[in-house]
């Protein structure tokens, strides 16, 4: 730690850009929860958030090749 230290000597100088960045993406986040997020939440039903998650490929392939798949469930 001593040996980054000495190279930057503290300067706090640099953290400007990074805070212009978190501020430009905590107002896109504000943006997005007073516009898009009602409508979103309208518009998706319990029903199509099951199916999208189901549909997603990560699931799609464990299902696949689970005993839930009829054409390869094991008979004991």
């Amino acid at each position: 730690m001593a040996d980054i230290l000495a190279i930057d000597e503290n300067d706090r100088s640099d953290e400007r850009g990074f805070a212009a960045v978190a501020r430009l993406s905590e107002l896109g986040a504000e943006i997005y929860e007073l516009t898009l997020r009602p409508l979103v939440q309208a518009a998706i039903t319990p029903q199509i958030a099951a199916a999208i998650r189901d549909g997603h490929p990560a699931r799609v392939d464990r299902l696949i090749f689970s005993d839930r798949n009829p054409m390869i469930a094991i008979t004991v």
